[in-house]
């Protein structure tokens, strides 16, 4: 097949840095947790099967900790509770979409 659309669709993600993580979710998706560079905050990128991306939510433990390193160790969907749920040195959230 073409896949001169999808790659295409993955360089134009502005966000650089390292996948500590990444979850399937509803709508045929993937989230990403993406490590910025200082490794102080992630972003959760979602990106569809078309290659559309979005920056979901940024987790950023310095609001509430020492300002340690931001390591995400793991991320699922949890159907029944209808959210994706993070854990990590900063210990465990949960994001609902919007």
């Amino acid at each position: 097949g073409d896949d001169a659309p999808r790659d295409q669709a993955w360089k134009t993600l502005d966000e650089t840095g390292r996948v500590m993580a990444a979850a399937f979710v509803p709508g045929d998706a993937v989230v990403l947790a993406l490590a910025m560079p200082d490794r102080a905050r992630a972003f959760l990128v979602r990106i569809t099967a078309n290659g559309e991306q979005r920056i979901i939510a940024e987790v950023d433990p310095r609001l509430e900790d020492d300002g340690s390193s931001c390591d995400v160790t793991s991320m699922r969907w949890d159907a029944g509770r209808g959210c994706l749920v993070v854990a990590g040195s900063f210990g465990v959230h949960a994001y609902r979409p919007a």
